[in-house]
């Protein structure tokens, strides 16, 4: 082959390789101008696929044939020719497609031009493009003998069989895709080009039950009005406009109650516009909206609840500071030498009075922590009502009395359940009374205070306290039970507190199966009332001779024993020391778990242990197990700042008999050694919970 020869199959090779696109383009273009895209014609991707095998073939045979294609003559048989084989190939694949002998001549005809325009206007020597163009027309000549000998060839019954043939794929896939269109998870509406229903399929019908073919879409919302005619205008709009794709979310009435949807409008994509309309599809988004709305309520109530407890850190700061600062301040007064008798004594109960307010915040703490970790059990006992009646009017009658409050307190309860015996929680019970009637004093200046009790039925008893404070405003007695939540709520609030103590009320009532509800006038006064289930008996059972702590003091004399103190802090051990000591008791020091062992082990005279929890070497429940071992008659107190409910069971559990919560109350302190040394007095009631004022 000549080097001229082999540079013009090159050139030819270039130009059609770097022009596919502008032939796709200029064949489409002629195809819309002569309306052949209105027929069920391929789409542009299908165009390309056809230039492609196109030139890929005209390529194939300026190669082969040299640019020099024989010349058609009658009787040949082109069978082994590559050019008359894709002939061949395509005219089977377009008659499957429904294309018509005219209309396939017709589309060659628009390929012959746009090849040849393309060579025309390439810009090589006319010697060149006249070669050029000869070699590619000889092509098609070919290739239209293909498609006429293919179409030919078939007679007519094999042209039935195969129409047959065809129409049974075509019903298999119709019915295929209708199965899938039927069985859509979400409703689905096709509507033509005037709005009337074509096609629906079940979930649509299950759902609108007004759905009817030929009949125009009516969607409807139950609770908005006339949204329903602005839904379907915003249809009839879609159908008129030129835009493909709207999408639109809105609640829908159902036959299912109103749901929340994505509307979403799509127009028929189809080339030969024999089927224009929309599809309508319909996503339920119920229950991620539900979801949603659930997430803004729960983020809504967390930003409420962080809001809270940042108020309520710092009111809890400027609550625990205004103590301190009297501990602190008092006790630098008290180092002053020349400070009288009289203003030592007062200092001394101004810090006593600050460290009893600390003590309370930190148990509202604690109770808390142990509501929130379900570690508070509820534990009955029975009692007598009157009795503990008037323990809460002692109480709180010497308090008002030493503050000197202008405030009556008033005890009701009638002549003939005074003598009732109750059974339910007595600690829990009185720690409710506490936390109102201290709630009450705090709230009210001068008038009076009110608490009582009276039987409902043989299962439940009513209880309630009373004040003339100064009220709950109505827009705030829905939320005075929630944690952090005070009646006043600003830097200029005349009341102290955290805020807890109601919380913490209505969750022991709760606890106890009971109910507390609030009744307040803004100036008035408020009365809290409740309802708990309880048992009553007409004796106590079982009861034992009590002697009250105030009597210790007087009574008590450890001169006989020796006790062994386990604590690794030597201010608590001085503090216990000290205490003991008033009254005889020989007292040794052990400043961890391990000399704790090796004391008893060494010392058989030691009477009793108290023991800290949580010390160095060996801890206090080690210890325990240890000495168990040793001496099992041994009494160990266990006394720690842990004081969760749990703290106590681990502690008895592991030998101990008795636990003492720090910071330690001399009182109950005594009368436990009384009670575990057998010394006088003999029987020591165990008053349970502490609560100061």
């Amino acid at each position: 082959m000549s080097d001229e020869k082999r540079n013009d199959i090159i050139a030819y090779t270039s130009l059609l390789q770097k022009s596919e696109e502008w032939i796709i383009n200029r064949i489409t273009g002629y195809s819309q101008k002569s309306e052949f895209v209105n027929q069920d014609y391929p789409k542009h991707q299908s165009w390309a696929l056809s230039v492609k095998r196109l030139s890929a073939l005209l390529i194939d045979a300026a190669r082969n044939y040299k640019m020099q294609v024989p010349e058609v003559q009658p009787g040949n048989d082109y069978k082994d020719d590559t050019i008359y084989t894709f002939g061949m190939s395509e005219a089977m694949r377009h008659r499957e497609w429904g294309v018509s002998l005219s209309m396939f001549i017709g589309l060659i005809k628009y390929f012959r031009q746009t090849y040849d325009e393309l060579l025309s206007g390439s810009g090589s020597d006319e010697s060149n493009i006249s070669a050029q163009r000869i070699f590619t027309s000889k092509c098609f000549d070919r290739i239209e003998i293909a498609f006429v000998t293919e179409w030919n060839s078939n007679n007519e019954k094999y042209l039935l069989d195969e129409l047959r043939s065809v129409n049974r794929m075509l019903t298999n896939e119709r019915n295929k895709y209708l199965t899938i269109f039927k069985s859509f998870y979400s409703p689905v509406v096709i509507v033509d080009d005037k709005g009337f229903i074509t096609e629906y399929n079940v979930a649509a019908s299950s759902l609108f039950t007004n759905i009817s073919m030929a009949e125009r879409l009516t969607l409807s919302r139950e609770k908005y009005g006339d949204e329903p005619e602005i839904i379907n205008e915003r249809l009839n709009d879609f159908i008129k406009g030129s835009l493909d794709e709207l999408a639109f979310d809105t609640f829908l009435a159902t036959s299912q109650g109103e749901k929340f949807f994505r509307v979403k409008f799509k127009k028929m994509d189809d080339i030969g516009k024999r089927y224009p309309g929309t599809v309508i599809v319909l996503d339920d988004l119920t229950e991620r909206k539900e979801m949603e709305h659930q997430y803004e309520l729960a983020r809504s109530k967390a930003e409420e609840a962080d809001k809270l407890k940042t108020a309520f850190l710092a009111n809890m700061s400027h609550e625990i500071r205004t103590p301190m600062n009297a501990i602190i301040g008092f006790s630098d007064l008290l180092l002053n030498d020349k400070i009288k008798d009289e203003e030592r004594k007062e200092y001394l109960k101004l810090i006593l009075k600050s460290g009893n307010t600390l003590i309370k915040i930190i148990d509202d703490i604690i109770d808390i922590s142990k509501i929130e970790s379900k570690q508070i059990k509820i534990i009955t006992s029975q009692f007598k009502i009157s009795k503990l009646m008037e323990e809460l009017f002692s109480v709180f009658d010497e308090f008002l009395r030493k503050e000197k409050k202008d405030i009556s307190l008033l005890m009701n309860i009638d002549e003939d359940d005074a003598d009732m015996v109750m059974v339910t929680d007595l600690q829990r019970l009185k720690q409710v009374f506490y936390n109102l009637l201290s709630n009450a004093i705090k709230f009210t200046s001068q008038g009076s205070i009110e608490f009582g009790f009276k039987p409902v039925d043989d299962l439940h008893a009513y209880f309630y306290v009373k004040d003339s404070g100064i009220g709950i405003p109505a827009e705030k007695q829905d939320h005075i039970f929630e944690r952090f939540m005070q009646v006043e709520d600003t830097y200029t609030k005349e009341y102290g507190g955290t805020g807890l103590g109601l919380a913490i009320t209505k969750d022991m009532v709760d606890l106890m199966d009971g109910n507390i509800w609030v009744e307040s006038e803004s100036g008035k006064g408020t009365t809290f009332h409740i309802i708990l289930p309880v048992h009553f008996r007409e004796e106590l059972k079982n009861a034992k001779n009590e002697i009250q702590l105030s009597d210790i003091k007087n009574k008590l004399s450890l001169k006989k024993f020796k006790i062994l103190i386990a604590e690794d802090e030597e201010i608590n051990y001085y503090f216990l020391k000290e205490v003991l000591k008033k009254y005889g008791a020989k007292v040794i020091w052990a400043k961890n778990g391990l000399e704790a062992i090796n004391m008893v082990e060494s010392d058989p005279g030691i009477s009793l242990v108290l023991m800290d929890i949580k010390m160095p070497e060996i801890n206090g429940l080690e210890a325990i197990k240890y000495i168990k071992v040793i001496r099992p008659e041994l009494p160990v107190i266990a006394q720690s700042a842990f004081v969760m409910d749990n703290d106590r069971d681990i502690c008895l559990k592991a030998g101990c008999v008795d636990f003492i919560a720090k910071p330690i109350k001399v009182n109950l302190l005594l009368g436990m050694i009384a009670r575990f040394l057998k010394t006088e007095p003999t029987v020591v009631k165990n008053p349970g919970s502490s609560y100061i004022i």
